[in-house]
């Protein structure tokens, strides 16, 4: 059955879209395209280019000037490069809708796909945000996979549409992609804004909404999400930046949980420091030892 919306179109909500920018010159009129067309009425689109070094800015002014009509309203500003967390809190400091979406700049909506993340909390009024599958694309915009999360990140999603085990599933395998986030205003007044501290806010994030138990998945694919060549491994120095990151993001929010989800962050945490260890190199027997028997355990437990 196909979903509607529940309220006239006069007392819809006001929707703001949030694009940070960074060096996409070659994707950036895609993806506001794809906002302008996504079909909802009441549209705030609020865009930061965080320093680019292309021609980003000088396209998303151009393209603002023959297509801002499309929007109630519209908001574009440039800066020194300060980092996608600081940009993301900027971008929500300067919105005034009732919900946000955020979508990076090389990636893109798909069709009625604000409509779709709307619904589910207007009937989910206990959640403050929810997020979604994605498709995947190439550079060159080519469709590589119809599930970011099952094909690329191996994310079981019979656990992330069940409340009793999206938490497990996304404390044991991260696998939310990145253009598929919606969620209420109240948000950032209840959990507060992203920590600037990290340079991975949105798994920071996802995981104080979950210790709260405000984050809901729809098995439904609402963003393009444009997987870069050579983006998903990294040379040995970023994989131990990002495991190092990691572990601290869960050791500082290890508080918050309580139960079977504590035992399984106490797990991830061992898990990941055990994968730093090995991409630095430093293994001696006891360590090897124990990142093996880290990776059974986590592989016995995430089933």
């Amino acid at each position: 059955m196909k979903n509607e919306v529940f309220l006239p179109p006069a007392e819809l909500p006001l929707i703001s879209v949030l694009v940070p920018v960074y060096n996409h010159a070659n994707f950036v009129t895609t993806c506001l395209n794809s906002i302008r067309d996504n079909g909802w009425t009441r549209l705030e689109l609020v865009i930061i280019d965080d320093g680019s070094k292309d021609n980003s800015y000088s396209i998303v002014s151009s393209w603002l000037e023959e297509h801002k009509h499309s929007f109630e309203k519209v908001s574009l500003e440039t800066q020194t490069n300060s980092g996608v967390t600081k940009t993301l809190n900027r971008l929500i400091r300067k919105s005034s809708g009732d919900f946000m979406v955020f979508i990076a700049s090389d990636d893109y909506l798909l069709e009625n796909s604000i409509q779709q993340r709307y619904e589910y909390l207007l009937r989910h009024t206990s959640k403050l945000a929810v997020f979604t599958d994605a498709i995947g694309i190439d550079d060159h915009g080519t469709e590589i996979c119809s599930s970011v999360i099952q094909e690329r990140f191996h994310g079981r999603v019979s656990n992330l549409v069940d409340e009793h085990n999206i938490t497990k599933e996304l404390i044991l395998n991260w696998c939310a992609p990145g253009p598929v986030f919606m969620a209420r205003k109240e948000t950032y007044e209840e959990v507060g804004f992203y920590d600037e501290q990290y340079f991975i806010e949105d798994r920071y994030f996802y995981l104080k909404l979950l210790s709260k138990g405000k984050l809901g998945f729809i098995n439904k694919s609402t963003a393009a999400y444009r997987l870069h060549t050579g983006s998903s491994t990294g040379n040995k120095a970023k994989q131990i930046a990002v495991g190092s990151e990691v572990i601290k993001i869960e050791r500082n929010l290890l508080e918050n949980f309580s139960g079977l989800n504590r035992l399984y962050l106490l797990l991830q945490i061992w898990s990941n420091y055990s994968q730093v260890l090995i991409a630095s190199g430093y293994m001696k027997p006891l360590l090897f030892v124990r990142c093996l028997a880290a990776k059974i355990v986590k592989s016995v437990v995430s089933k």
